[in-house]
């Protein structure tokens, strides 16, 4: 517990005392009366008890001040008050020197703390830069989460819509390719049923043939009989002419019955090349029937096949329009789809190369001859890898003629159909190459 000093009113009270027993108030009997106390501090409070009391020396106090007692601890005192001073101007110049490291320290810790307070600060600037940044990094993580969410749901929306289209796409499919096989089963039933009609007709036309050839030569055998008849008659006649010696009547009759077996033999004759006629023309006309039906059958084939590829090229161009149409609409960012922009691994140049790796309308060139003509624009091409069915308009051919050994540059896009052979239809006009 930290010690109270002698206060100036005790002094005060103490000099009061000494007085009052007629005695001479020194610093010794001040602090003998207080029984405590610091020597300069009593003397302090005592020289401003004098000073108030406009005293000037202790005579005036009392008339026994100058006995030889008092006279020895005026001088203790003095020493006491000496020595004191000295080491009070010690423990000053001490304190000072203290007080003078202590205010450069001072000085030091200030300026640190100064410098702290900067750092503090900036750090503190920092701090909240950093917050601000949290906060916002916090926002758009939410945010993106929100968006992922978002695109999550908006991509497994488009896989269930591919889903259903490729589900839509492949049943469609399946329904064309049964019509197509309904098509075809039908299509050979009639050709079937033709085939035997021909046959069964030809077979009839081949009996009547028959009947007619063998009606024809049992005519013509009684036609011989009758020439073998009027021959025997005309030699009958020459005899009869000979016993009668009538040659001009002879003659005239065997020239009547010449031209009349003639006549008869041409009749003949003719109706059996009028009948042959009427076979040949009825056969004609049959087969010419026959012909226009099978093509009538084979081009209504041709526009069942033709109305089912437009049917799946539109459905597969629809659905990578919806799935185009989706893909964007979703928004997506590069990174979540990106992919590999730069030279394919695959160079369509060949043939080979086209049909078995290009996908439909994909934009290719090459190298070749025309060898042939399949079409009203439609040509055979080929190169070292093989041949191609290619369809080129006549404003892509230049005015220079074209011969299969003439070496050009085509390029096209490519058409694949699943129900007949890979095509490419040429896109700009035809560079002749040297």
């Amino acid at each position: 517990m930290a010690r109270h000093g002698i206060s100036f009113e005790e002094v005060c009270e103490a000099v009061d005392s000494i007085l009052k027993q007629g005695e001479s108030p020194t610093i010794a009997r001040i602090r003998e009366t207080l029984g405590r106390g610091s020597l300069t501090t009593i003397s302090r409070h005592f020289n401003d008890y004098k000073a108030q009391h406009h005293i000037e020396n202790s005579d005036q106090l009392t008339n026994s001040y100058s006995d030889p007692v008092s006279r020895a601890v005026e001088s203790v005192w003095q020493k006491m008050r000496q020595e004191a001073d000295e080491e009070i101007a010690q423990i000053k110049e001490t304190s000072q020197a203290e007080i003078r490291n202590l205010q450069q320290i001072l000085n030091d810790v200030e300026l640190n703390l100064d410098a702290t307070q900067q750092e503090y600060q900036q750090l503190t600037i920092k701090h909240e830069q950093l917050l601000e940044n949290h906060n916002e990094l916090e926002t758009r993580h939410q945010a993106l989460q929100a968006d992922q969410q978002l695109k999550t749901e908006q991509l497994h929306a488009l896989q269930q819509l591919h889903q259903t289209s490729l589900t839509q796409y492949q049943n469609r499919i399946e329904e064309l390719t049964s019509q197509l096989n309904e098509e075809k089963e039908l299509f050979k039933n009639n050709q079937q049923k033709l085939q035997q009609q021909y046959f069964s007709h030809c077979n009839q036309i081949e009996k009547n043939n028959e009947i007619k050839i063998n009606q024809l030569k049992n005519n013509l055998k009684n036609h011989k009989i009758n020439i073998d008849e009027l021959t025997a008659d005309l030699h009958h006649t020459q005899q009869l002419l000979t016993k009668e010696k009538t040659e001009n009547n002879l003659s005239k009759n065997i020239k009547a019955q010449t031209e009349q077996l003639i006549t008869i033999i041409q009749n003949h004759q003719n109706q059996q090349d009028s009948d042959l006629a009427d076979l040949q023309q009825q056969q004609h006309h049959f087969n010419q029937k026959l012909a226009d039906l099978i093509s009538e059958q084979q081009q209504h084939s041709e526009l069942k096949r033709f109305i089912i590829r437009k049917a799946l090229k539109k459905t597969e161009k629809n659905m990578k329009k919806t799935l185009i149409a989706a893909a964007l609409s979703l928004g997506l960012s590069t990174a979540s789809f990106a992919g590999f922009v730069g030279p394919s691994s695959y160079e369509f140049n060949t043939i080979k190369a086209v049909k078995e790796h290009a996908k439909d309308d994909t934009h290719v060139t090459l190298t070749g001859h025309i060898i042939k003509q399949v079409g009203d624009d439609k040509y055979t091409f080929k190169d070292a890898t093989g041949e191609i069915t290619v369809k080129i308009k006549s404003r892509y051919f230049p005015s220079q003629d074209i011969t299969p050994a003439t070496k050009i540059k085509l390029t096209g896009e490519v058409d694949k159909d699943m129900l007949e052979a890979t095509k490419i239809k040429a896109e700009k006009p035809i560079e002749i190459l040297k």
